[in-house]
Formats: structure tokens, sequence, C-alpha cells
């Protein structure tokens, strides 16, 4: 069987260590049964817009069978259903690994879009703080 690929977004703002990033996103790439294949990051100047990730995802779509975000905060609420739509249509899956969000196509993001709004607009806090718990190394960073 040949390996289902993801291309990982990390968030280049949250305070969360990359190799932290890396984990939970490895962690739950595995669960859902693919691989990661490349790490990238937005300028953090650009994070809401995603211009590095529009930019590139014509030559990702021959090899990645998704993308794959730390976190839905990583975008705007406007800005994740844009991003998301982009991803969608060119044939490749959305992840979120904080979130556990997996999008696999059109009809289950409108199925869904209502959920990954309200996620969208939380409190990027109350995210931080859950992971705090989950991992004590991310509380001693910060």
């Amino acid at each position: 069987m040949k390996d289902r690929l993801l291309y990982s977004m990390i968030d280049s703002r949250f305070h969360v260590s990359a190799r932290i990033q890396h984990r939970l996103i490895s962690e739950f790439a595995v669960e859902m049964d693919f691989n990661i294949a490349f790490y990238g990051a937005e300028d953090p100047e650009f994070n809401d817009s995603s211009p590095y990730l529009a930019e590139k995802l014509p030559r990702l779509v021959s090899k990645y069978h998704g993308i794959i975000f730390f976190s839905l905060y990583q975008l705007t609420a406007e800005e994740s259903i844009k991003t998301i739509r982009l991803i969608l249509d060119a044939g490749l899956k959305v992840l979120f690994a904080c979130q556990r969000i997996f999008i696999s196509d059109h009809n289950e993001f409108e199925r869904e879009k209502v959920a990954i709004l309200a996620a969208a607009t939380a409190s990027k806090a109350g995210s931080l703080s859950l992971i705090k718990t989950a991992f004590p190394e991310v509380a001693r960073q910060n």
C-alpha cells in the first residue's frame, strides 16, 4: 500500500514549541492512518492569510493526500473557510491536530462547518491551557 502522506503546517505564532507541535501532529496523523512527509510554517506576519500554502498548493497535490495543521487557531474564522475550501478544491484532505478534526471532502465540511467555525472563534488561550495540562513540558517553557 502506498504511503498516505500529509504536508504539515505548524503554528509559528503559538506559544508551544515546534517539538511539541510536531509530536501532536504526528500522533494524530498516525491515528488517522497517515504519515508526515514534510513540516512547514507560514511567516508569522502572514499566518492568517496563508500565502505560502496557497502558492505551494498546486505542487502538493501530486505527492500528498492532505494538509495537517497544528491548530484551527492558525486561521481566522473567515480565513479558515477559504483555506479549507481551497485545499478541498485541490482534492486534498484537511486535518487539525489539536481539535482532532478530519475533513475528507466538501460534503463533510458543509456538515461540520458550524462546529469548525465555533472552534475557530473560541479562545486560543483555552487551547494553550489544555495543551499545558497534557504536556507539562509546555508549561515549563512559558
